[in-house]
C-alpha cells in the first residue's frame, strides 16, 4: 500500500483504490454460527439483525420478492437482462449446493466472471456455500494470465466459479500454470441445475471470512485484503447512511464489479438497503460516457459514482445535442472519489450538464480503500456544495498549511472528502515520529472502526505493518495506516 499525506486541519485525504482497469489513488491531493433467519416468520415478527451477507440476501428476498434488484445492460442500451432478489436468493442457493457437494466449504473458491449478473449471483453463491469468495477480473484474451497465476498460488483457491465461455478460452492456459491444473471448474451458466433442494445454510457469523479482495499488483505481487462479513456489514451500514433509508433508491454503476468501489458500494450497498441496481460493463462507458449519464436519466436514478476522469470525459465526448436530451434532476448525489477529486472537473460538469438539473450540491466526494473494506469517509447531507479550500502550495511541500485566496499565485484547491462514518475514526499522523499531528500540519491518515480488514492474507509481517499501528505518544492506534 502506498503512503501518502492529508491535511490535520481538514477533510482532505487520499486513497489506494485498486481497479481492474486503471490504478488512481484516490482523493484529493492538492494538485496532484449463529443460525440465520428462515424464510416465512411468523406475522408480525421483526428479522433479527443479519449476521452475514447471506442472512441479508435470504431477509431481502422474503422482504422484496419479484422487486428487481440488478439489471444489466451488456452495452448499456439495449433493454436489460433482470434478477429479482427472489430470483438471486434462488440462483445462489443453487450454486451453493453445488459447491457443498464438491466438499468446498471453507475453501477459497475464484470467482472468474465477467461484470454482470452472473457474478453477482456466483459470489452469493460462495457466501450461501460458506467457501472464501476471491473476485478475479477474467483476463482479457489470456492476457495478464500472470496475476491469476500469482492470485491461485497465494490464495491456494482450490475451485473456481465462472462461465463457460470463460472456462472455454482460460482453462486450457489456467491448466499450465503452477497448482493451476488442480483447479476444480464450475460454469455457473450451464453446470448449476435450478434445483437447490439440497442447500444447507453453512455454519458461519460475523468473524467468519467473506471473501479476498485483492490489490492490483501494478507495484508488486497482489496482496489479498481479509474481510469477514462483520466487516462487511459494518460498512454496508455506513453506506447506507449516504443513500438513505428509502429501499427505493435506484443506482447506476459502471465500475467493474471485481473491485471493491463496484462490488461494495454498488452492488452490495445497493442490496443492503433493498434498492434496485442498473448495471453495465465497463466498457461500455468507455466506448461511449454518456450512455452512463442516459442511463441515469432513463431509470430516475438517485445515485451513482465514478472516478473524476469519468465526469471529465462526459463533459469532452458529450454533444450540445445530447446534453440537451438529458434530465438529470433525479440525481441527488453524485459520488467522486478513486482518484484526486478536481474544482476545474466539478466546475465543468456543472457548466455542461447544469442546464439538465445538475447541480453543483449534488456533488459528494468521498474517501475510502479497500483495508477500511471500502467508505471511511463522505458527506451524509444532502443539497450542500463540497467545501474547497485553498492553500499555499509551497507551504503544503512543507508539509504546512497556509490559507491564501483563491487568486494568489501559489493557490492549490483543495476538495474536503465530508466527515468520517460515524462509527469511523479518522487521525492524522507524522508518519516517521507517529506522533498524532498538531492542526495544520500535513500527515498520514490512520483509521479505526469494525470495517478495518483483519489484514493481508497470508502474510503477518505486512499484515503487522499496515493494520497494527500505534501512535507513539498515546500507544494506542487506530490500527490502519494508509
Amino acid at each position: 500500500m502506498k503512503r501518502f499525506l492529508a491535511v490535520a486541519s481538514a477533510d482532505y485525504n487520499d486513497h489506494d483504490f485498486e481497479s481492474c482497469l486503471w490504478r488512481l489513488p484516490l482523493l484529493n491531493s492538492y494538485e496532484h454460527g449463529e443460525k440465520s433467519l428462515e424464510i416465512g416468520m411468523p406475522a408480525g415478527a421483526q428479522p433479527a439483525s443479519p449476521q452475514t451477507l447471506t442472512q441479508v440476501l435470504i431477509q431481502r428476498a422474503e422482504r422484496h420478492g419479484d422487486k428487481v434488484a440488478f439489471a444489466y445492460s451488456r452495452n448499456g442500451e439495449d433493454e436489460p437482462d433482470q434478477l429479482t432478489y427472489r430470483q438471486l436468493d434462488r440462483r445462489a442457493r443453487a450454486i451453493a449446493s453445488a459447491l457443498q457437494q464438491r466438499d468446498a466449504a471453507g475453501e477459497r473458491v475464484l470467482v472468474l466472471c465477467p461484470s454482470g449478473l452472473d457474478f453477482i449471483a456466483a459470489i452469493f453463491g460462495c457466501f450461501y456455500a460458506g467457501t472464501v469468495a476471491i473476485p478475479v477480473h477474467p483476463p482479457v484474451h489470456s492476457r495478464l494470465i500472470s496475476r491469476v497465476a500469482s492470485i491461485v498460488t497465494d490464495a491456494k483457491a482450490g475451485f473456481v466459479l465462472t462461465t463457460a465461455g470463460v472456462q472455454d478460452e482460460l482453462k486450457p492456459v489456467v491448466d499450465e500454470l503452477p497448482d493451476g491444473a488442480s483447479l476444480q471448474w464450475c460454469a455457473v451458466d450451464v453446470d448449476v441445475p435450478d434445483d437447490a433442494t439440497g442447500w444447507v445454510e453453512p455454519r458461519i457469523d460475523s468473524s467468519s471470512t467473506a471473501f479476498v479482495q485483492y490489490t492490483s499488483g501494478s507495484t508488486g505481487i497482489p496482496k489479498g485484503v481479509h474481510l469477514t462479513h462483520g466487516n462487511l456489514l459494518a460498512n454496508l451500514e455506513d453506506i447506507a447512511q449516504v443513500l438513505g433509508p428509502d429501499d427505493n433508491v435506484r443506482v447506476v454503476s459502471w465500475l467493474p464489479l471485481h473491485h471493491d468501489m463496484g462490488l461494495i458500494g454498488a452492488t452490495f450497498g445497493v442490496l443492503y438497503v433493498g434498492g434496485t441496481c442498473y448495471l453495465m460493463p465497463p466498457s461500455a462507458f468507455i466506448q461511449r460516457p454518456m450512455r452512463w449519464l442516459e442511463t441515469i436519466a432513463r431509470y430516475r436514478a438517485d445515485f451513482s459514482v465514478a472516478p473524476n476522469f469519468a465526469y471529465e470525459l462526459c463533459v469532452e465526448r458529450s454533444t450540445a445535442e445530447e446534453r440537451a436530451a438529458l434530465d438529470l434532476s433525479c440525481w441527488t448525489a453524485a459520488l467522486s472519489g478513486a482518484e484526486p477529486v478536481r474544482v476545474a472537473t466539478m466546475q465543468r460538469f456543472v457548466e455542461a450538464f447544469g442546464p439538465a438539473g445538475f447541480g453543483l450540491e449534488t456533488f459528494r466526494p468521498v474517501y475510502g480503500l479497500a483495508e477500511a473494506t471500502l467508505f471511511v469517509s463522505g458527506a451524509v447531507e444532502r443539497g450542500v456544495a463540497p467545501t474547497v479550500r485553498h492553500l499555499d502550495s509551497a507551504a503544503l511541500r512543507e508539509n504546512r498549511i497556509a490559507w491564501v485566496a483563491p487568486e494568489h499565485p501559489a493557490a492549490a484547491s483543495v476538495v474536503g472528502c465530508g466527515p468520517a462514518a460515524a462509527p469511523q475514526e479518522i487521525v492524522i499522523v507524522d508518519p516517521v515520529t507517529r506522533r498524532q499531528c498538531a492542526p495544520d500540519e500535513v500527515g498520514e491518515i490512520w483509521i479505526g472502526g469494525a470495517n478495518v480488514a483483519v489484514g493481508y492474507w497470508g502474510k503477518a509481517a505486512e499484515t503487522e505493518e499496515t493494520f497494527q499501528a500505534h501512535t507513539s505518544d498515546t500507544g494506542r492506534g487506530p490500527p490502519l495506516t494508509t
